[in-house]
């Protein structure tokens, strides 16, 4: 048979970004099978990666700056445009990634989510600019967008009427907010779209601290206090804007950033796969090239995949025209049966290794199950 395949994966956190894992696979299914035609296309669901994503589905372009780093270090980041320049992009792991901070110096009570409003607010300056789309995913914070807002020009008072800096250290301590005296409605005119590649509200089990902040540095003693004070700071945020927004849907996105963007900057959450793939003219693409196997991938899949990550999401525009999707993925906690339209997983970690080390060869075990896979595929075709 021939095959059109189309490879579009998001990136392995920590070990590969979705580009590389895209020409990696590229290259050994072109290896194995010249005959057939193969078609790339990184994707991201808001996370690592998005803003090349977006710049290379938009045809436009990127810009450097020097910000805060979740731990108060200066790093370089980007943010880009479309073409046009109406669209500005912003990625939150650029300026708060778990990828920046080592996994020693991980501290949940310290990181803050400043450079990524640095961020905001230069891509904000262009006057062409109508709408801002952040990518929230891979964040190293838990500050309920308590940095971010700071950088926009928020001040936090407690309740003597000093200022606080920043951090979820200090989010128990807010009282009072202060809106920057100029700047704030020249954003709010701007369309803002949050892409979040989870469903997770703020707070309770399934929110931002239950869900997310092990990884980021918090242990179980952490939990509770983090959850109080992130509370406490939702309290403040909602009383200054008079409506609720904590119990709302992906709310809990980015350590609960996503809660402040939405709270005070009116932004409107969207699945960061739908973001993408629209700009990215996806469906057209597995119509017009007559796609009929996609090849996927990410760092672990697990039970959170199943509740509208990106291979999820794949798997359900896949599945409306009968495409067969195979993912090759880091760690498999799950099976393929847990997400519809997903024909098999195959973690490329095919024996005992510690995940440090796996991470590190990840690009190595990625090119071997390829090509394993496209050998597979050359002597037994899928039937499409």
């Amino acid at each position: 048979m021939s095959y059109n395949i189309l490879i579009a994966p998001d990136s392995f956190k920590e070990s590969m970004t979705a580009q590389a894992v895209t020409q990696i696979i590229g290259d050994a299914l072109e290896d194995a099978l010249p005959k057939a035609s193969v078609y790339k296309l990184p994707l991201s669901d808001g996370g690592e990666g998005f803003l090349d994503c977006m710049i290379a589905a938009s045809g436009g372009i990127s810009h450097e700056l020097e910000v805060r780093g979740p731990l108060g270090e200066t790093v370089m980041a980007s943010y880009g445009y479309s073409a046009d320049g109406k669209t500005a992009y912003v990625e939150f792991a650029q300026a708060c990634g778990l990828n920046l901070v080592s996994e020693e110096d991980r501290d949940i009570w310290e990181t803050s989510s400043y450079g990524v409003g640095q961020l905001i607010k230069a891509a904000s300056e262009n006057e062409s600019c109508e709408s801002i789309v952040v990518g929230l995913g891979g964040s190293a914070s838990n500050d309920g967008g308590m940095g971010l807002l700071e950088a926009l020009g928020f001040k936090f008072l407690d309740e003597a009427g000093a200022v606080l800096s920043a951090s979820a250290r200090n989010m128990e301590l807010v009282h009072h907010i202060e809106p920057p005296k100029s700047g704030l409605q020249s954003l709010r005119s701007k369309r803002i779209v949050v892409a979040a590649d989870v469903k997770n509200p703020l707070l309770g089990s399934q929110g931002a601290v239950q869900t997310f902040s092990r990884q980021k540095g918090a242990t179980d003693r952490d939990l509770s206090s983090l959850e109080q004070g992130l509370a406490s700071f939702a309290g403040v945020i909602e009383s200054h804007c008079q409506r609720a927004v904590r119990d709302k849907e992906g709310v809990g996105a980015a350590g609960g950033a996503a809660f402040a963007l939405v709270a005070i900057l009116h932004g409107r959450i969207r699945p960061g796969f739908d973001v993408l793939s629209g700009a990215s003219k996806l469906e057209s693409l597995l119509t017009g090239k007559e796609i009929n196997l996609i090849i996927t991938g990410e760092g672990c899949y697990d039970r959170q995949t199943a509740q509208g990550k990106l291979i999820y999401s794949l798997c359900a525009l896949a599945e409306s025209k009968n495409i067969p999707v195979i993912a090759l993925v880091g760690t498999a906690k799950a099976g393929s049966s847990d997400i519809p339209g997903l024909t098999a997983v195959f973690s490329i970690a095919t024996g005992p290794i510690s995940l440090e080390k796996a991470m590190r060869r990840g690009p190595l075990l990625l090119d071997v199950s390829a090509r394993e896979l496209a050998s597979f595929l050359q002597q037994f075709p899928i039937k499409v």
